[in-house]
């Protein structure tokens, strides 16, 4: 295989200067490949009316960002995003779009693409030292701190076990100490799930096989992103990305009743 250009395009996942390959790519599905294949080439080559719109650099994404990108796409090669029926890879494409479309600066954007990276490690109780030499060393030790401040966390800080509801209640309590990059990052990940479910409703006539996907089901959905785009309000995030949010919420709402 040969070295490939930083910002091209190979298999599917963008790439960072050095040699990249995911042999799995090629054994999925025609559809799928496409799919991936579409995504990451939009991020990298995007079309100058969506620079426009989103006040994208016309060269595309930073080495960094680029860097993020593929080390997502490795992680998350395998996983599917829960209730959107999409793999993982496209979900931190998704979050990157978002967040650059609300012009936000490279550390926000790699944030926002990793954050699920790191929330696997912290449910997988990965130590402090574990994700600095993970995460921290290659994208730097402030960035981490932001993830991590807004990640859900399995234990507290005497190391006793948290519940799912425990957990939830936690982050939103450590929003009202979070940064703004932080909240940002927990903003997009929310629009893009949001975003996800409902483009699932719109298109099937039998919404029960999109709720039962999610783990809360309707009600507890619709309530966990309710009170997360309330309380963003309550510690002083009022950006524009939370009124978006805030309307995706209330037509899932809207749904869910129906």
């Amino acid at each position: 295989m040969m070295d490939n250009a930083p910002g091209t395009v190979v298999r599917g996942v963008v790439a960072s200067g050095r040699r990249l390959e995911l042999s799995s790519f090629a054994k999925r599905p025609p559809r799928t490949r496409l799919r991936w294949h579409l995504s990451f080439r939009l991020l990298v080559n995007p079309p100058a009316r969506l620079c426009r719109r989103t006040r994208m650099p016309d060269s595309g994404y930073s080495d960094r960002i680029h860097h993020a990108l593929a080390f997502a796409a490795k992680h998350n090669d395998r996983q599917i995003h829960k209730g959107a029926r999409q793999p993982y890879r496209t979900h931190a494409a998704n979050v990157a779009i978002i967040l650059t479309r609300y012009d936000r600066d490279d550390d926000t954007i790699i944030a926002g693409i990793l954050q699920d990276v790191v929330a696997d490690w912290v449910a997988e109780r990965y130590s402090n030292e574990m994700l600095d030499q993970r995460i921290g060393e290659k994208f730097g030790r402030d960035l981490l701190a932001s993830i991590v401040s807004v990640t859900l966390r399995q234990v507290d800080q005497a190391g006793v076990d948290l519940s799912h509801d425990e957990s939830r209640a936690d982050l939103l309590n450590r929003l009202q100490v979070a940064d703004d990059r932080a909240r940002w990052v927990v903003a997009a990940d929310a629009l893009n799930a949001v975003g996800a479910t409902l483009a699932n409703l719109r298109r099937t006539i039998d919404a029960d096989s999109v709720w039962s996907q999610l783990p809360l089901g309707p009600e507890g959905t619709t309530k966990w992103y309710r009170s997360l785009c309330d309380r963003l309000g309550v510690v002083g995030f009022n950006e524009p990305i939370v009124a978006e949010l805030s309307r995706g919420v209330d037509e899932l709402i809207a749904r869910a009743a129906t």
